[in-house]
């Protein structure tokens, strides 16, 4: 992905790199029309006395931010420069992404129990066994796993909102998204699926030359019809919409105001790292990318979930395809990877049409929107992960991570 100039940029633009709203741009940028006039981003007057939410229309510049003040000895608190701001707004925010990934972490395993006992009192199928094991139809087992997914990946990500000021809009842009950028973003997120599959593979691959193997998790469709329906809400639509919400809502639109390539980039390697496990990294990493440039092309956090939704749904399509002609006996099993391998070319066929088409018709495409920041690049990585929280985040998904791989016995 290429990435504007800093220098280039403030040498063109006459009025300099001027600062403007998360979510808003300017007129010429390729995320859309920007705003027009006397009040536009970044002409408006500084209300002092007013603070408010540093995502709202009128305090957009984090210099602007209440409570950015140091000390210094002999003098007090003093306003802080405007790069101590930035940078305290950052480790604000890590620690906000860090307490909600190990509340994500903590919150199973504190309300698996008490969701079991709720179902167990409400329907007479579940039976609970003195070891702890519970025996329960397979619909009341995925609905169970609904209800504690949507708990564990909704409130930690709430909760972080809240810590930070983000209005709800700022997390969650839902305006209509232009179908001429969506519906092609989908076909390049087909394309990348693959180019993720063959870095998986090949990673796996060296992990296997030196006797360890990368596990991931796998899924099976369950037989009946109200099971798999309750299935095909858990893999393909609730991750859609909660995961959208987290990793390109509230992470990504927050970390919007240090710039576009940063919260890109960012919320991709977190994405990737929530996953623990090396094949589905990976691939989450590469997805991330292309799911989040689409949200900040178009604007709208809808384009996420409808890439997400039928990335996923595919997924499940063509793996019960395969086990459908597995259990059948009429297709050999060089015929099922035949068939797997004309689906995997099809995606990436119609990821390469979709690149091509917005490239030709598209000005400045796959183009990360640059935005002026007090902090270089460098110095923005590090006070981000300076914060204990996110820290301790990244080392519990690195451990399980790890956890995940197998030595050849």
């Amino acid at each position: 992905m290429q990435m504007f100039d800093p220098e280039r940029g403030a040498k063109d633009d006459p009025h300099g790199a001027r600062d403007v709203d998360p979510g808003r741009t300017p007129a010429s940028s390729p995320w859309g029309r920007g705003r027009h006039g006397p009040h536009a981003a970044g002409d408006r007057p500084s209300r002092p006395f007013a603070p408010a939410s540093p995502f709202s229309d009128q305090y957009s510049d984090i210099s602007q931010e209440e409570n950015s003040y140091t000390f210094i000895p002999g003098l007090g608190l003093v306003p802080a420069s405007p790069r101590q701001t930035e940078r305290q707004s950052l480790r604000q925010n890590a620690m906000a992404i860090g307490l909600a990934f190990i509340l994500a972490t903590v919150l199973p395993a504190l309300l698996r129990t008490p969701i079991v006992y709720f179902f167990y009192a409400v329907f007479p199928q579940i039976t609970i066994l003195p070891s702890g094991h519970v025996n329960a139809p397979v619909y009341l087992q995925q609905l169970m796993q609904f209800v504690l997914y949507s708990i564990t990946m909704f409130v930690p990500f709430v909760v972080a909102m809240g810590i930070i000021k983000m209005p709800l809009r700022t997390a969650f842009p839902a305006k209509k998204p232009e179908l001429g950028l969506a519906l092609p973003g989908v076909g390049v997120a087909l394309g990348a699926s693959v180019v993720g599959l063959f870095c998986s593979s090949t990673v796996s691959s060296l992990f296997s030359s030196v006797g360890v193997t990368a596990t991931s998790p796998s899924f099976t469709a369950p037989q009946g019809g109200f099971a798999f329906v309750l299935y095909f809400i858990n893999v393909c639509i609730t991750p859609a919409l909660l995961e959208e919400f987290a990793f390109r809502g509230m992470i990504m639109q927050s970390l919007r105001r240090y710039g576009d390539g940063f919260a890109l980039v960012l919320s991709a390697s977190l994405f990737a790292l929530m996953h623990e496990n090396i094949p589905q990294g990976i691939n989450a990493f590469i997805m991330g990318l292309v799911i989040g440039y689409f949200v900040l092309l178009t604007g709208s956090i809808w384009t996420g979930i409808l890439i997400h939704f039928v990335n996923n749904a595919l997924s499940v399509a063509v793996d019960s395809a395969l086990v459908a002609m597995s259990e059948s006996g009429a297709v050999s099993q060089s015929g099922m990877i035949l068939f797997n391998n004309i689906v995997l070319l099809v995606y990436l066929i119609i990821g390469l049409f979709c690149v091509i088409f917005l490239t030709r018709s598209r000005k400045n495409m796959f183009c990360v929107n640059h935005k002026k920041t007090q902090l270089c690049t460098g110095e923005k990585y590090r006070a981000f992960f300076s914060s204990l929280c996110l820290l301790v985040a990244v080392a519990i998904f690195v451990f399980s991570t790890i956890g995940s791989l197998r030595l050849w016995q």
